[in-house]
């Protein structure tokens, strides 16, 4: 396999500041910078059969960003990031725009990594550094990084779904209906209830109804409980609730508040 550094080669071929060469023989890389060779003082010339590393093209880059936004399954989000890499300065704003999420932005780190190194493997088949054999190897390897970046934002997505479903879930128990400091942490200080008759219940009339229900009350039951997002941190839950042989149709918003989800309105409608 080969003893090229990957890494390093991809690195001086998608860099605007420095260019580098190959050495086929030792297969060394070199690094030159406008003062001379990076880490070599005895090194002044480029010799004659060292092979020149290609500079990638702007455009490849942006592919890269473009794919990565395409392979992020949350909606809101792809939708952000493909708005940033509109007009000028996309670069700029899609590297702002995809670390304002903590796992996204580690997991755009290793895509870029796996796509500028398959083209690293092209070019040293290209000059006839390696058999194309041995680059199809190397490319198929960093296929294989790209497919794993692929199902872990498809599981960040429902990771948070789920998360936000385990409290609505929580919400309808006992334990945490008879915990007045647990509800007040899963409402959002704004959160308002609309009732069946359309009365508006705020966060206090909230707490304080549930602190005079009674701790003998009836378990609700919740059925077929489904989220989606809405919105960059808004969560729509839907689900059926049961309580003492009755039923009615429920929506939830739950938004995300310093990293936290708070419930911020729900609404209930009787189902004959």
């Amino acid at each position: 396999m080969s003893e090229f550094d990957i890494a390093d080669i991809a690195d001086i071929m998608h860099s605007s500041k420095m260019d580098g060469y190959v050495d086929p023989v030792s297969r060394e890389v070199h690094t030159r910078l406008d003062d001379g060779f990076y880490g070599d003082d005895d090194q002044d010339d480029i010799a004659d059969d060292w092979i020149r590393i290609d500079a990638a093209d702007t455009a490849e880059e942006y592919e890269d960003m473009v794919d990565f936004a395409a392979a992020v399954t949350d909606t809101p989000q792809r939708i952000r990031l493909m708005r940033a890499l509109e007009g000028r300065g996309a670069f700029r704003r899609f590297r702002d725009e995809v670390h304002r999420d903590g796992d996204i932005g580690r997991l755009w780190h290793r895509f870029p990594d796996a796509r500028r190194e398959m083209r690293v493997a092209s070019w040293l088949a290209d000059v006839d550094l390696i058999p194309h054999e041995e680059s199809d190897v190397l490319v198929v390897a960093r296929q294989a990084t790209l497919a794993e970046v692929r199902r872990s934002l498809a599981q960040l997505a429902d990771a948070e779904l789920e998360a936000v479903a385990a409290l609505e879930r929580e919400l309808q128990t006992p334990e945490c209906r008879s915990d007045p400091a647990r509800v007040a942490e899963l409402l959002a200080d704004d959160f308002e209830e609309v009732s069946a008759s359309g009365s508006a219940w705020s966060k206090a009339d909230t707490l304080a109804g549930l602190a005079a229900e009674a701790s003998e009350a009836p378990r609700i039951h919740v059925h077929e409980l489904v989220t989606r997002r809405v919105a960059d941190d808004v969560v729509l839950a839907r689900w059926m609730s049961e309580r003492s042989g009755r039923r009615a149709e429920r929506t939830s918003l739950w938004r995300r508040d310093d990293d936290r989800w708070r419930l911020v309105h729900h609404q209930g409608t009787p189902v004959a």
